[in-house]
C-alpha cells in the first residue's frame, strides 16, 4: 500500500538549498511546521489514523498468512461444521471451520485496504488547507527574510551601477577593463538587471 504522508526531514546545521540535493538549515526549519502539525485537526488526525492502518494491515497480512498455513496442512475429510458437529468431532479444528477463517482473515485484509484508499483520499482533500495553514504560519518570517535580501539586492545594485560607470570610463579612454580581473557578468547589464527586474517583480507582488 501506498504511504500517503512522509515523515518530515530531519535538518542539520548546515544551510544550503533544499533542491539539488541540499538541505534545509535547522533555523529554518524551526519556523517551518509539518502539514499534520499546521493542521492537527484533521490533517494530523488523518496522517494518525493512516500510520493506525498500516499497522493494523501488517497484522492483518500476518493473520491470514498463518490461516491460510494452517488451512494447507489440513489433513483428513472435509466436512460442514453441522455434520462435524453430528458425528461428535470438534468442528474448530475441521477443514470447513479453517477455510471460514481464512476467508474472515482475507476479508480483514481487504477492509483494511479499502479504509486506507478512503483515508488516502481524504489526506488529499485535507492537504489544500493544511498548506494554506503552514503559509500563514511561516508568511511574518518569510517576509522578514525577503525584506532584508531586497535591501542586500538594493544595496547590490547601486555597487553595480557604480562599478558599471567606473567601467564606462575606463573604456572611454580605451582601457580595458578585463585589467581588473572578474566582472559580474551574472548580473546581466547594470541599466537593466535582473536585480531590477526581481525587485519591479517584488514591487508587484
Amino acid at each position: 500500500m501506498p504511504i500517503f504522508n512522509k515523515p518530515k526531514k530531519t535538518v542539520g546545521t548546515a544551510s544550503p538549498l533544499t533542491h539539488g540535493g541540499f538541505q534545509p538549515a535547522a533555523d529554518a526549519a524551526k519556523f517551518v511546521p509539518s502539514l499534520a502539525e499546521a493542521d492537527p485537526e484533521t490533517f494530523g488526525a488523518l496522517t494518525a489514523k493512516i500510520e493506525e492502518l498500516h499497522a493494523s494491515l501488517a497484522e492483518a497480512n500476518a493473520a491470514k498468512r498463518e490461516a491460510e498455513r494452517i488451512l494447507a496442512a489440513h489433513e483428513g475429510p472435509s466436512l460442514r461444521a453441522g455434520v462435524a458437529e453430528l458425528l461428535g468431532d470438534d468442528a474448530a479444528t475441521g477443514r470447513a471451520a479453517k477455510a471460514a477463517a481464512v476467508r474472515d482473515a482475507r476479508q480483514r485484509v481487504a477492509d483494511i485496504e479499502a479504509a486506507l484508499t478512503i483515508a488516502g483520499h481524504r489526506l488529499r482533500d485535507a492537504k489544500p488547507a493544511a498548506v494554506r495553514a503552514v503559509v500563514a504560519k511561516v508568511r511574518p518570517e518569510w517576509q522578514k527574510r525577503m525584506k532584508a535580501l531586497t535591501s542586500a539586492l538594493e544595496a547590490t545594485r547601486t555597487a553595480h551601477v557604480a562599478l558599471h560607470e567606473l567601467r564606462q570610463a575606463l573604456e572611454a579612454e580605451d582601457v580595458d577593463p578585463a585589467h581588473f580581473g572578474a566582472w559580474p557578468y551574472f548580473l546581466s547589464d547594470a541599466r537593466d538587471s535582473k536585480i531590477d527586474g526581481f525587485l519591479k517583480e517584488i514591487q508587484h507582488a
